[in-house]
């Protein structure tokens, strides 16, 4: 490979914006941590990246972001929202972050751009792999998916949004647990696990 074409790639991935929204909101540009403006636009590019590539509609965002409290003219005031989003984000390429698609809005990034969106995939593989018989990559990557996590999901967020995402995601996160479990078990491990095993039912005791 040339000199060239590794500094390209290099650059690239400085450039190369990645969002966090399991535990506290994140945005990245390679290591640099980036500010955005006040909580409500933070609120507003959060609620775009739990659908990555796909558009939310003007009123998909008022529900979620105010619930049955939305101000007087809420669609200008999410039109003021995503002009400072573009101002806070914009270098080179990355204007384009967010953008008008009718009837609303999309945050135009690629899945794996999102923590969020890349644990939902390893722990559907990794359900896979311990369906399948492979309790060595299930164990892998669900250990991959699980250390994603930095805290509780959406973390900031109290929008109606951020709750039911939150909700979805810890299920999902609880199911992987469980999963990497059943593969450490298969794998042969025993006494290690008490405590953790104690620790999960202590926080989420069967139902009666």
């Amino acid at each position: 490979m040339s000199s060239s074409s590794t500094r390209t790639r290099g650059a690239s991935a400085e450039s190369t914006l990645t969002f966090r929204v399991l535990g506290p909101f994140e945005i990245r540009r390679g290591a640099v941590a980036l500010q955005l403006p006040g909580p409500r636009e933070r609120a507003l590019l959060a609620l775009l990246l739990t659908a990555p590539g796909r558009v939310v509609s003007v009123a998909e965002i008022v529900s979620g972001i105010w619930g049955d409290e939305a101000p007087d003219h809420a669609e200008k005031t999410v039109q003021s929202y995503v002009s400072r989003l573009r101002r806070a984000l914009r270098k080179g390429d990355d204007a384009s972050v967010v953008l008008t698609r009718s009837p609303g809005y999309v945050a135009a990034v690629d899945s794996d751009q999102v923590d969020a969106e890349r644990f939902r995939v390893l722990a559907a593989d990794g359900r896979r792999d311990l369906v399948a018989g492979r309790p060595g990559a299930a164990a892998a990557g669900l250990r991959d998916a699980l250390g994603l996590w930095r805290g509780e999901a959406y973390a900031e967020f109290d929008a109606p949004f951020a709750v039911a995402e939150r909700a979805s995601l810890e299920e999902l996160r609880l199911a992987a647990l469980e999963d990497r479990i059943a593969a450490d078990l298969a794998l042969g491990a025993g006494p290690e696990l008490v405590g953790e095993l104690e620790t999960l039912v202590s926080r989420h005791p069967p139902d009666p």
